[in-house]
């Protein structure tokens, strides 16, 4: 994925039009900054959040972090079978836990 990542990057820098060159380039920057702020945010919470519960629903108050995950067909308050656990921790949420139907 990385290589037709960088492959389609180089497309766009070679638009001919340098009008519609800088709005692709824009528009990938904008995508990039908006993804980076919603992982900070989620690192944050996570950070700051005594357990799974506040985790969740630190997630589930910040607008920012709903919209991001909402675009992705994500949740971000997946429940989790009550007493269930993995590796010995009840807290831990497997990553495709958080994520929507149909989603890994």
């Amino acid at each position: 994925m990385d290589e037709r990542i960088e492959y389609l990057v180089l497309r766009c820098e070679a638009i001919a039009d340098p009008a519609v060159r800088a709005e692709v380039l824009e528009l990938l920057r904008l995508v990039l900054a908006l993804h980076g702020a919603g992982l900070a945010r989620l690192v944050a919470a996570a950070a700051g959040a005594p357990n799974l519960e506040a985790l969740r629903a630190a997630w589930g108050r910040d607008e920012g972090l709903r919209g991001l995950a909402e675009l992705h067909g994500l949740t971000l308050s997946a429940e989790v079978a009550p007493g269930a656990s993995v590796g010995g921790r009840a807290d831990f949420v497997p990553l495709a836990a958080l994520a929507g139907p149909g989603r890994r």
